[in-house]
């Protein structure tokens, strides 16, 4: 730990010389835009709000951003220090180490590894600590997949190894399997059933094929594994088997593992089937952080467990079971790419046995926590996650997103040793259990629920942030213009297209994201506005045991200078969030978001009456236009920033009024009213969810109550709305005096 004294984000320190390159010159242009904004400022505080038409968006400049013209120079510098200090070597030891072994959640390796998290954060000046929980984590047994007629064969279950990566040859690994499958000895007939979509089992239906007591085989792909198996039991299904199809990541898409980046044959995607659309974290603990004493009901009594026995296979242990089925040939766009044409099956020719055993034992499981101390509202959080455990090496998912979360605490810790310390906290999450269901973050939620309701501002996820050079940027909208300026600031727009990220009025263009990773609990439980930062590629070894640093060396990112591009644009944002004068926050992105939502609802199919939300979502969009620009004109008046706690504090806690409990009767866990996980696919984002739900069981009443419901919220938010930017014309008024 640094004994320097803490120093504020006004302050700058030159960064060392270096030779140009394209991140310089990215650098470079951000300190010419901060160059051009302090000319403007000095016009003064109205200056750049007569360049724009009234009612007109104003220009992406540094006071739009929330960034005064004192801390123009400062933050201009400290970015520049931060794009310079991002070290691919440092990335790439960082990830040989995370990826070193197998470390499952809960395992002796998971342990080491949360022990490695713990040293490098505290290497890097944060103060950071180790949260024990202890959750339901099943371990298999025993699995067996056989077939009994008209041949007998016993699938292998096995991945193997390859000469060309050591790490493939690893014995540490659990056997491939789905978590959280219940125990069972199964036999029936088989029956292909596509991706175990609602729609394939009614259309298997309507073509007579039995499924009641059959065992289902489903390829992966169309929605989350759970969810298939959820299907699967509700169609009458007695067991699933999950297997890849060489059609979706295998030899149909490109060379495969080591010749290229896409599945090998005997390559099983592992995973959990939790049901996260109802709700995810500890099965046992709902509610309630998972403490050693914490109460815990019956496995009986578990709601998100799966009720049928289901197993996952290679398309190698795949191709006899489908190769021995006959009957009608599968509908269009049913047959997968094994050299056979593809058969329902659903007769007593083809008969398996599945069987599935494990140990349902409570173990411990990790969360690190580290935090880098904001100057001047201490109290005041911006988080960023990631989960560490993986289902073998993980090197993609999820070493690659840790990689860049802990070289970006290094550069901002060292930022901080240099004298500039961000404003606010940057709290630093590496979570534990995420593969299970996002336990270790569902966790970290419950027990600091009360301190995140009223401390946090943003969170920024970076799971499984690189297996490739394409940059992806999901989030809430009201962080468009937080998102646009980062971006600005450190991409380089010869090779990142900042086009096809930014719309028309230069924010990012930024659509929220739903389930399947840690910003679940904060986007949904505290109605938190998140990102979620990826750079993707042709990636086929998603959980299984090719995911290794071999094969990221090779194929994901050989150089590591995706891992390098995201480390400073998540760095940028994150500082850009901690120090920001006046937080950017973008109602009037929010208010199009909704609008556009609303726009898609079959309001004269069904008879709805979208009057209601749609004069709140302009009220909200006006407000949000009146907020805009008070916030720049604040900003550009040059505000003592210590004064603006209180109101920085009113402004990003609005949000929270858009939290309902009971929202969703079957759902109690999801609780913003603008978005939910869709449990239609367990991955996908629902707006309005009350409402689309509602519709969805073909309840126009109970529709249009929801609709009257999110408008009167929105109202209130609007009102919020106009109330801060009130405040902020106030505040303005008083600094230029």
């Amino acid at each position: 730990m640094s004994s320097r004294p803490s120093a504020t984000c006004s302050e700058s320190r030159q960064p060392p010389p270096r030779a140009r390159s394209s991140v310089q010159r990215s650098s470079s242009r951000l300190i010419a835009v901060t160059i051009v904004a302090l000319v403007a400022a000095c016009s003064g505080p109205d200056a750049e709000l007569e360049a724009a038409p009234p009612g007109g968006p104003l220009p992406l400049t540094p006071a739009r951003l929330g960034i005064s013209p004192t801390l123009v120079p400062a933050l201009g510098m400290a970015e520049q220090a931060l794009v310079h200090m991002v070290n691919t070597t440092r990335l790439a030891d960082s990830l040989k180490e995370l990826a070193a072994r197998p470390h499952h959640a809960g395992s002796a390796a998971d342990l080491l590894t949360a022990q490695y998290v713990h040293k490098q954060f505290i290497l890097a000046g944060l103060e950071s600590r180790i949260d024990e929980y202890e959750v339901l984590l099943p371990r298999p047994l025993e699995i067996t997949v056989e077939l009994l007629t008209p041949y007998a064969y016993r699938c292998s279950l096995t991945e193997e190894p390859l000469n060309q990566d050591f790490d493939t040859h690893t014995s540490a690994a659990l056997m491939p399997h789905l978590a959280y499958s219940p125990d069972g000895d199964v036999l029936g007939r088989l029956v292909y059933v596509n991706q175990a979509r609602k729609e394939d089992f009614r259309h298997l239906a309507d073509l007579g094929v039995p499924i009641k007591g059959a065992i289902g085989i489903a390829r992966y792909g169309g929605l989350f594994r759970g969810s298939k198996v959820k299907n699967a039991a509700q169609a009458g299904c007695a067991a699933l088997l999950i297997y890849s199809d060489p059609k979706d990541d295998g030899f149909v898409r490109g060379d495969v593992y080591p010749e290229g980046p896409w599945r090998p044959a005997s390559a099983v995607q592992r995973g959990s089937i939790l049901d996260i659309a109802q709700r995810p974290g500890d099965p046992l603990t709902p509610g309630v952080p998972a403490f050693r004493e914490a109460h815990r009901i019956d496995i009986e009594s578990a709601t998100t467990l799966p009720t049928i026995p289901a197993a996952a296979l290679s398309a190698k242990d795949a191709h006899p079971l489908l190769e021995s089925l006959r009957g009608p040939n599968v509908p269009e766009g049913w047959q997968g790419a094994l050299p056979f044409p593809y058969h329902l099956g659903g007769t007593e020719r083809v008969k398996l046995r599945v069987k599935v055993q494990f140990d349902w034992s409570v173990r411990k499981v990790w969360n690190v926590v580290a935090t880098l101390r904001g100057y001047l509202f201490p109290n005041d959080e911006i988080l960023v996650g990631n989960h560490r455990d993986a289902w073998v090496h993980g090197a993609v998912d999820p070493g690659s997103g840790t990689a860049v979360m802990l070289e970006a605490a290094r550069v901002l810790g060292q930022l901080a040793r240099d004298g500039q310390r961000p404003s606010r906290s940057i709290t630093f999450c590496s979570f534990d259990a995420e593969e299970y269901g996002m336990l270790g973050s569902v966790e970290y939620l419950e027990h600091h629920h009360d301190r995140l309701m009223k401390n946090a501002v943003a969170y920024v996820n970076v799971d499984a942030a690189v297996s490739g050079s394409k940059l992806n940027v999901r989030g809430s909208p009201e962080l468009s213009l937080l998102v646009a300026g980062a971006l600005d600031a450190v991409m380089d727009d010869r090779v990142d297209h900042l086009a096809t990220l930014l719309d028309s009025e230069g924010r990012a263009n930024l659509e929220p994201p739903g389930g399947g990773s840690d910003f679940v609990p904060f986007l949904h439980q505290l109605a938190l506005p998140v990102v979620d930062l990826s750079s993707s590629g042709p990636y086929g070894v998603y959980h299984s045991r090719y995911d290794t640093y071999g094969w990221m060396k090779r194929y994901g990112d050989p150089g590591f200078k995706s891992h390098a591009r995201v480390t400073r644009l998540l760095a940028v944002l994150l500082n850009r969030a901690a120090c920001a004068t006046v937080l950017p926050f973008d109602y009037t992105a929010l208010a199009d978001w909704i609008s556009q939502k609303s726009a898609t609802l079959p309001a004269s199919i069904l008879d709805l009456d979208t009057g209601p939300l749609d004069e709140a979502v302009a009220k909200l969009r006006t407000t949000g236009v009146a907020l805009d620009r008070a916030r720049a004109a604040l900003t550009a008046s040059d505000p003592d920033p210590s004064r603006l706690g209180a109101l920085n504090r009113t402004l990003s806690g609005s949000l929270r009024l858009l939290l309902a409990d009971g929202l969703l009767a079957e759902r109690p866990f999801y609780k913003n009213v603008l978005v939910a996980t869709d449990q239609r696919d367990g991955y996908g984002a629902l707006a309005l969810p009350e409402v689309q739900e509602a519709i969805a069981a073909n309840d126009v009443t109970g529709a249009n109550a929801a609709i009257a419901r999110v408008a009167a919220i929105i109202h209130r938010l609007a009102n919020r709305v106009a109330s801060v930017a009130t405040a902020f014309e106030n505040q303005a008024g008083e600094s230029t005096k």
